[in-house]
């Protein structure tokens, strides 16, 4: 009953992504007791994700040209700081992945070769990536050094180190929603809502690489 508890509650609240999770993090820490004897039965036993969020479906959100106008209108009337509408625009500007942002630091960069260079340690397939700025993307760059506080891109709000990793996510889906949460501002909610959706920031990439292939990109170079 516990277990269905905290899952139904997920589920109400809309998260099933985010139930799948939990549920599977239940199971891994349940089995863990049962083999070192803390517990004498698993409570998750016949559980799946038909109990809690359900199949999950890859998504396939793409922001159409219409929208990225929209947005680009938008992103200055959501009181967003400069930095992070700066971050938003360099996110699409070079299709990586909000991971590897979220670590850049200032000597990855180099701005005369128009280079961005994301070492293995903070690439998904471990290999260093090199990522070629074009000038758009390094005027968004100009921007995140005006405010710049210490040695990454994007700085957490403590000024001590990097932006924490959802950040940029929470701020999209907070000015996303058509009813503010509780304690955040109530003149942004809404503000960042288009036509086609709810978006995120990993969408950004998407976006990026499905309108290179509308440019005539050989889809090799897009992937690459």
């Amino acid at each position: 009953e516990d277990i269905a508890f905290i899952l139904d509650r997920m589920v109400a609240r809309g998260v099933r992504r985010k139930a799948n999770s939990v549920l599977a993090l239940l199971k891994q820490m349940f089995a863990h007791g049962v083999i070192r004897g803390y517990v004498d039965v698993d409570p998750c036993y016949g559980y799946t994700k038909k109990h809690a969020g359900g199949k999950e479906h890859s998504r396939e959100r793409v922001l159409s040209a219409e929208e990225l106008r929209d947005l680009a209108a938008r992103l200055p009337k959501a009181g967003l700081s400069h930095p992070i509408q700066a971050a938003v625009r360099f996110l699409l500007a070079t299709g990586v992945r909000v991971g590897e942002f979220n670590l850049a630091r200032w000597e990855h960069i180099d701005a005369p070769g128009a280079l961005w260079i994301i070492p293995k340690e903070h690439s998904k397939n471990g290999r260093e990536h090199r990522v070629h700025l074009s000038a758009f993307a390094l005027r968004e760059l100009g921007t995140l050094g005006l405010y710049r506080e210490n040695d990454w891109l994007l700085s957490s709000r403590t000024g001590e180190g990097p932006i924490d990793d959802k950040a940029i996510a929470k701020a999209m889906r907070d000015r996303q929603r058509e009813e503010p949460l509780a304690g955040r501002t109530t003149k942004a909610a809404g503000t960042l809502r288009l036509s086609g959706g709810d978006w995120t920031p990993h969408d950004l990439r998407r976006t990026f690489a499905t309108r290179l292939g509308d440019l005539g990109v050989a889809p090799h170079v897009v992937e690459r």
